[in-house]
């Protein structure tokens, strides 16, 4: 009994050993073709139950040993028959599994791995100022390291147009990815839809380095490229200048535009053959003529007649005698309406009732529109209002609603008395423009501006000395103001001290006030604050250009000019008490050892009616860019800083312009060389009778 239990057990075992080592071998084997396969498809798709059985397999092989002690009798028979007859179990059951995956699972897998797919999407060829973006978008997103990549920025700013980019990118090389996916996710989320879409053609798993899948997508908020884990969000900024400036140059030097000069600014306009042409093009050679309507200087005194509204895209009646705008038609696919100089009185509340795409709406230079009806409100994709050079009395309520709004002009407004709790609303506001708007800038809208989280360009004009004190302590308005204009403020005791923040700052204007002083804030080196005069070689207002100080009492310097490098225009008049535009005992820290030579960039410089004036500068400058010299009513000034070395040379050299005749026989030039040189091209001008205090000659933009 003992023996053919003996026996049977024995022969049971045998049984098992057979089974084991065979089923082993061909277990081993498969799995190992199933890893074959995971290896050279894993990169493309997302196998959880291979790395599941994969690792139910690892761990049986890991047994294995402790098992194959527990044989005896040559391996016919076990110490311990319950543990190998489970473990034998577990390896029959793995198998058997292995098996079915490897024949059904990856029949599937594979047939849908030979094709590569992805659907490209309409989109012009070529976006402009986007070229850079893009390639750097690539580069990041084909990164080994990069799992998901974030693209974020504010409404209209390109995000979709370039992720729609990168997809058609994939259509002319695979770049080792089967599938390309795009997927709209709308604010009411919904994953199921999500999944769902995604089902039809994969299951995406987790990008990680290994298995080299990734995931790109675009949102407004950075916030939400955090949540998303994205380790090195992008931002997507708009094109609004150096950029700008360069297409601009490129088509100018093509002579597709052509310089021109307009109030003493620098303009570019388009021959009307040249624009007729780009009209032709933009209209896809003439087979969509309604969709670009310019009757700009066409007489017109109503909106023209079209056949097809709902065709247009862009419309121009600039500098025509429309007074009124009713009800309109449905301009559905309108997206830019230039007004400008368009005589406007009047525009009825239903005229934005149907133009749902509008985002470029030009209303300037219209002195007789004093209202704004509410109906701006329909305007949900608005992102550019000029309203500046009207005679606009206030913001309508609507405005509040204009979400996507990035740009408000609001320059010359002056009859605009008040826009509490308007800016606020504003949320994607970039560029502000409030330069001589008839409300002052208190301190609730200084509060209101601080809340603009995207400002990146602001032009403001302070009158308020409460006001002046919030801004210059603002970290946000600071760093973003473009323009800035002090008028009509008592500093006679403190003066003023521009943060050096302010590095953005390219025109300051003071006009009728007094003050002591105008000054730099502090440095902040190695954990302690300085004066930047007590480090020189720090330029501080690197991109201030124009500097106009008009009637102002009590400066006597202008010391911090020495710290604009780049400054193109100076015009300083009506200053009684100026005595240097860069006083030698001020800058003294740095004297000749500074390494700072002011005024390299300097092209205009204009002095008017400075009786206390004696000294520009100590030393002879070079003045490489310098164009003009306007000396009106200086009688004490007896020095110029230059030398026969200083100005631009030959047929362009510096000409000096100046009012009183005698003032120019009391200069004394540095030399006989100097003065052979400049006297040649000294200029004695008469001026008109100037009472009020008003400039005398026109200023350079």
């Amino acid at each position: 009994m003992g023996n053919c239990v003996s026996l049977s057990i024995s022969s049971d075992q045998s049984m098992k050993k057979v089974m084991f080592t065979t089923s082993r071998r061909i277990w081993r084997a498969t799995m190992e073709e199933l890893k074959a396969k995971r290896d050279d498809l894993s990169r493309r798709v997302w196998l959880t139950r291979v790395e599941t059985f994969e690792n139910e397999a690892n761990n049986l092989l890991s047994a294995r040993n402790g098992q194959l002690q527990r044989l005896c009798l040559l391996g016919f028979c076990s110490k311990s028959l319950i543990l190998s007859y489970r473990y034998g179990k577990s390896v029959s059951m793995n198998l058997r599994e292995v098996e079915k995956l490897n024949s059904k699972v990856f029949e599937v897998i594979v047939e849908q791995a030979h094709t590569f797919e992805v659907e490209e999407r309409q989109l012009q060829s070529t976006i402009v100022g986007q070229k850079e973006m893009l390639e750097n978008a690539w580069n990041h997103l084909m990164e080994d390291r990069v799992g998901i990549m974030g693209l974020y920025g504010m409404g209209g700013v390109g995000k979709t147009t370039l992720l729609t980019q990168l997809n058609n990118k994939f259509s002319g090389m695979t770049c080792g990815f089967d599938f390309v996916i795009w997927v709209v996710v709308s604010k009411e989320l919904r994953v199921e839809k999500i999944q769902s879409e995604i089902a039809r053609k994969i299951g995406i798993p987790f990008p990680t380095t290994q298995n080299r899948c990734k995931v790109a997508f675009t949102t407004r908020s950075k916030a939400i490229c955090a949540h998303m884990g994205v380790e090195e969000p992008m931002e997507v900024k708009c094109l609004a200048e150096n950029k700008g400036y360069d297409i601009i140059g490129s088509l100018v030097r093509a002579s597709l535009l052509t310089d021109v000069k307009w109030y003493g600014t620098e303009n570019v306009c388009m021959h009307d053959v040249v624009r007729e042409m780009a009209l032709w093009i933009a209209s896809d050679l003439g087979a969509q003529k309604e969709a670009f309507i310019v009757r700009a200087g066409a007489g017109l005194s109503e909106m023209p007649k079209v056949e097809n509204c709902n065709v247009v895209r862009r419309m121009s009646l600039i500098k025509n005698k429309i007074h009124h705008l009713p009800s309109s038609q449905e301009y559905l696919e309108l997206t830019t309406l230039l007004l400008e100089k368009a005589n406007l009185t009047n525009i009825s509340s239903e005229f934005f009732k149907s133009m749902p795409r509008l985002a470029v709406l030009d209303l300037s230079y219209n002195g007789n529109l004093f209202e704004l009806p509410d109906g701006i409100s329909q305007l949900v994709s608005l992102q550019y209002l000029n309203l500046s050079y009207t005679s606009i009395r206030h913001l309508p309520r609507g405005v509040q609603e204009l979400k996507k709004l990035i740009h408000l002009d609001l320059e010359e407004t002056d009859n605009l008395s008040n826009i509490d709790g308007i800016l606020s609303s504003l949320h994607n506001l970039k560029i502000l423009n409030l330069s001589r708007a008839g409300f002052s800038l208190d301190c609730n809208i200084l509060e209101e501006l601080q809340t603009l989280e995207h400002l990146e360009i602001l032009t403001i004009e302070i009158d308020l000395q409460q006001g002046l004190e919030q801004f210059l302590s603002s970290h946000k308005l600071t760093p973003a103001t473009r323009n800035l204009t002090i008028r009509c403020m008592q500093l006679e005791s403190s003066g003023i001290s521009l943060p050096i923040s302010m590095e953005n700052l390219r025109e300051f204007n003071i006009v009728w006030c007094s003050i002591s002083e105008i000054k730099m804030g502090t440095i902040c080196m190695e954990s302690k604050t300085v004066s930047p005069l007590d480090n020189p070689r720090t330029s501080c207002f690197l991109s201030l250009s124009k500097v106009i100080i008009l009637d102002c009492k009590c400066v006597k310097e202008l010391t911090l000019l020495m710290f604009a490098p780049n400054l193109r225009v100076l015009s300083v008049q009506f200053a009684k008490q100026l005595e240097d535009v860069i006083n030698k005992e001020k800058s003294r820290h740095g004297g000749e050892k500074s390494g700072i030579v002011p005024f390299r960039r300097l092209e205009f410089l204009l002095l008017g009616d400075l009786p206390e004036l004696k000294n520009i500068y100590w030393n002879p400058l070079p003045f490489p860019c310098l164009k003009r010299i306007d000396i009106i009513r200086c009688p004490n000034l007896k020095k110029l800083p230059l030398d026969s070395q200083s100005g631009k040379h030959g047929g362009n050299g510096v000409i000096i312009r100046y009012t009183v005749k005698e003032w120019i026989e009391t200069v004394e030039w540095i030399d006989e060389a100097t003065k052979t040189r400049f006297l040649r091209s000294c200029l004695h001008v008469c001026e008109t009778p100037n009472q009020d205090n008003q400039p005398h000659s026109s200023v350079p933009t």
